[in-house]
């Protein structure tokens, strides 16, 4: 049986290096190689005993958790999805200020959509959507869908608390996200702009808050105000 996840874990599974799978429960040493083995070499030429390699077990062991390369894709799919979230806590964890916490939520909205992983793992799934045109939606729905529904909710509580006039928190949180980070998620996405390096770090509030978020935010609430 697998071992419940660690934070020592957690850094290794961020890290992606096969030096660093080892000590990972099984099924996420493989997870994780299959999702650097397609990121690297695409789904068609990506091997099982390239995973496996990566891994450090054999391919009767990946057998054993996954029937298949497909089984595997729709692995990766779900366990980035909950990693996303798990690194994504709502905004009042970051502040009691609505200014702040909005700041930080969206700045780590962006860090985590705009990492170097992140943006290998969309252009993947991108580049896959004709062999699996369901995974593209089901990351959409697992992952982002979550972290709109996750800040519609905070915007619903300050509503009602009487510090913002929200009408349609979907819509609103829909809005914050995409004048906070949307025109960099598609540049980064694109190429156009670089990736940020490594793995957004744990601090709260995130380190990469700059003006142009800051301000966007400002615009949002002078809108939403009460």
């Amino acid at each position: 049986m697998d071992s419940v996840e660690t934070p020592s874990d957690a850094i290794a599974l961020d890290a992606g290096r096969a030096e660093d799978l080892s000590g990972l429960p099984k099924r996420q040493a493989i997870v994780m190689a299959a999702k650097y083995e397609f990121m690297e070499r695409g789904f068609a030429q990506a091997t099982m005993d390239g995973i496996a390699l990566r891994a450090g077990t054999t391919k009767r062991t990946i057998y054993n958790h996954f029937k298949n390369k497909e089984e595997l894709f729709v692995g990766i799919v779900e366990f980035v999805s909950q990693r996303f979230l798990e690194k994504l806590p709502p905004p009042d964890r970051y502040s009691e200020d609505v200014a702040e916490a909005l700041t930080a939520y969206a700045a780590r909205f962006c860090e985590l959509t705009t990492w170097t992983d992140s943006v290998g793992l969309q252009r993947m799934i991108i580049g896959e959507i004709g062999r699996f045109p369901e995974l593209a939606s089901r990351l959409y729905r697992t992952a982002m869908t979550a972290a709109e529904r996750q800040l519609a909710e905070y915007l619903e509580d300050r509503t009602r608390a009487g510090i913002l006039a929200v009408r349609d928190s979907a819509q609103a949180a829909v809005q914050l996200l995409d004048i906070t980070s949307g025109a960099r998620r598609f540049r980064v996405l694109y190429g156009v702009e670089t990736p940020i390096p490594g793995p957004p770090s744990e601090d709260l509030p995130p380190l990469a808050i700059d003006d142009s978020i800051r301000e966007a935010v400002s615009v949002f609430l002078g809108h939403y105000r009460s």
